[in-house]
């Protein structure tokens, strides 16, 4: 994989059915970036920077976890600054 800038730190990943997966991303800014994509995509959504969800570091702080409930589909993301839910009503489609 060759990036323009520094390539995005993985911070969380999680597999899903359906050949699916999940991952948290940091920028060199400090943006998270939260990707949900088949396996055989997942390198070319890194690449594109084609996220689900993008949060901006200004807004969120300089610290970030995540965590994931398969079973509400929803996936919390701490931050320094609150806490954001995202539903990821994606979970379970083909």
């Amino acid at each position: 994989m060759q990036f323009r800038s520094s390539p995005p730190l993985l911070r969380y990943a999680h597999l899903l059915e359906g050949d699916r997966i999940l991952v948290g991303l940091v920028d060199s800014q400090g943006n998270a970036m939260i990707l949900l994509e088949r396996l055989n995509r997942i390198e070319a959504a890194i690449k594109s920077r084609s996220c689900t969800k993008f949060f901006h570091q200004d807004k969120i702080g300089q610290m970030c976890l995540f965590a994931l409930d398969e079973s509400k589909h929803m996936l919390a993301v701490y931050t320094s600054a609150r806490v954001c839910h995202c539903l990821f009503e994606q979970f379970h489609r083909g």
